[in-house]
């Protein structure tokens, strides 16, 4: 069967220019109104704006808590993170040599 002739169904389009629906003045009133109209359309929605870095959460008894506190007042450390990364500092020093390799193996991207 041959295909010839046959081009694609193309809809009509009016191609008439389009009428505002209100003329736009300098009245206080209409230019608010369409102000509000665009500002409500054009801000994006901030509630699905999340940071990768406070996505995770530590589960500890209140016993773990107090003493990571402490030591948070001790070092005059003011974040969690800031601490936890003290403490693996502190504890990655004492590896062996294989284990510190194990360590970076796993920790890099």
């Amino acid at each position: 069967m041959s295909k010839k002739g046959k081009g694609l169904i193309r809809p009509n389009v009016d191609t008439q220019p389009i009428e505002p629906a209100a003329p736009v003045t300098n009245d206080n009133e209409t230019v608010g109104v369409i102000e509000a109209t665009i500002e409500s359309v054009v801000q994006p929605n901030r509630s699905s704006k999340k940071f990768k870095n406070q996505g995770s959460q530590i589960k500890m008894s209140d016993g773990l808590k107090e003493e990571f506190n402490a030591l948070k007042q001790i070092r005059k450390v003011k974040f969690d993170y800031d601490m936890l990364g003290l403490l693996i500092d502190h504890y990655t020093k004492d590896l062996t040599p294989t284990e510190k390799r194990k360590f970076k193996t796993l920790t890099e991207d």
